[in-house]
């Protein structure tokens, strides 16, 4: 008995009590964003030495001569700026040319460590070595190029 009158009186509540509904045209909500910048000084990438192959044979077997990263007569790049890890690259290969000479010469370029170095008291020096490759009957004179070097912090 009491429940059916429970049941009978709530009934009786929600059909006497009057219905409200609140219909948004257009719900909104709200949120926040962080916002964030980390500045640093840019690297400076400077020649220490530079990658010189030295003086070679012009002949008719042409050659391949190889310089090691680090090795001597290899290039050396004194990257400053922001201590931490960084990665180093520079070109695959480059074209040296000399004056007068219509055959370029090919150097293929090599970063010591794979590229991978960490700058520790504002600066770090790179090694660059590279394989000369020197066609048969190149013609003779002094061939350059530069080959620009490339710094990305990790």
């Amino acid at each position: 008995r009491f429940s059916k009158w429970l049941i009978a009186s709530t009934t009786s509540l929600l059909l006497l009590s009057p219905i409200h509904a609140v219909i948004a045209a257009n719900p909104t909500g709200s949120g926040d964003l962080t916002v964030q910048v980390e500045l640093v000084v840019p690297y400076t990438v400077t020649e220490q030495s530079p990658l010189d192959f030295g003086i070679q044979m012009a002949d008719a077997s042409g050659d391949t001569v190889t310089i090691n990263p680090g090795d001597s007569g290899g290039g050396v790049m004194r990257v400053t700026g922001d201590d931490g890890p960084i990665t180093v690259s520079g070109p695959a290969s480059i074209s040296l040319t000399a004056v007068g000479s219509t055959t370029p010469l090919n150097v293929n370029i090599t970063i010591g460590n794979s590229g991978n170095y960490t700058v520790a008291g504002g600066q770090v020096d790179v090694d660059v070595g590279g394989v000369l490759t020197i066609p048969i009957n190149a013609d003779t004179g002094d061939y350059s190029a530069t080959a620009t070097i490339t710094v990305v912090k990790v």
